[in-house]
């Protein structure tokens, strides 16, 4: 997210599993060391619309699809360094253990209580285990500063659904988790990325004051209107720190922008052409 010349880096985890703690813990204690300050994704929207500075050194933290490791290694790392981040989860999975198969050609995804077989369709994923946070550990989190926002009743496909449908899921999200935390919803982060003009103006009529995607953080125009469709730059335990620096200090908006220039394309393929031929050469 570029605010005039302040970059604010938005990064955008999933998993960080058990064998992947220490190497999330290495990241967050950098953050802590070189100074850098994390706020949730909450009171970003609300400095942006309010028109606050934003301070130097901020980076967001946001967390998606509420899984158990969420509680397990990520919460206890963020509560070590005192630093905070935004969890999107969604209500009707929390508390539950489920395998999905996400169809990519036709927007759609099934969850199953049982390990499924195996795909057999163009575009569609392996299954995957999800085991999701508790109603306890969700509130945990909550009471000890931690954000949690939404991602829809049980992470659909929202353009992959009839509109009513989509409509329920936004709203009810925000309803459920408001009764089981005490407090209004405020942000919202669309499942899979996946939005359209309608769903965004449907998330914005059901009370959400910001919501974010999964596209690059660089490629967004920000305004008061982008605050429903902010971007985020990937984030995982398996980046190199270099990239994992570069990406805090603001440097990846550079060589996002580097990479969308006219023309540069062509020079990066015979650059990786070069390399190539240079492996097989030695």
């Amino acid at each position: 997210m570029i605010l005039g010349s302040r970059r604010v880096p938005i990064l955008m985890y999933h998993n960080v599993e058990d064998p992947a703690r220490e190497r999330f813990r290495v990241q967050m204690r950098l953050l802590s060391r070189f100074g850098y300050r994390t706020i949730v994704f909450a009171d970003l929207v609300s400095q942006v619309r309010e028109g606050r500075t934003i301070a130097a050194k901020t980076v967001v933290l946001t967390f998606d699809d509420g899984t158990a490791d969420h509680y397990r290694n990520v919460f206890p790392t963020l509560e070590e360094f005192g630093l905070v981040g935004t969890f999107f989860v969604s209500p009707d999975l929390i508390g539950t253990t489920k395998w999905m198969i996400k169809y990519g050609d036709t927007k759609s995804r099934v969850w199953f209580d049982e390990v499924p077989g195996q795909c057999s369709k163009r575009g569609d994923s392996a299954p995957r285990k999800f085991c999701h946070l508790s109603w306890d550990e969700v509130v945990k989190m909550h009471h000890a500063g931690q954000e949690i926002g939404s991602h829809g009743l049980t992470h659909p496909f929202l353009t992959g659904i009839p509109l009513s449908e989509a409509e329920r899921e936004i709203y009810r999200s925000s309803e459920q988790l408001a009764a089981s935390l005490g407090g209004p919803i405020s942000t919202f982060c669309y499942p899979f990325g996946d939005w359209s003009m309608a769903v965004r103006e449907t998330v914005r009529a059901a009370g959400y004051r910001g919501a974010c995607v999964t596209a690059p953080t660089s490629t967004c125009e920000v305004s008061f209107d982008d605050l429903f469709t902010l971007g985020r730059l990937p984030a995982n335990t398996e980046m190199p720190m270099w990239a994992f620096w570069l990406v805090i200090s603001g440097g990846d908006f550079f060589r996002r922008r580097i990479n969308r220039l006219p023309g540069i394309e062509p020079i990066f393929q015979l650059r990786r052409d070069l390399r190539r031929a240079l492996r097989q050469w030695r």
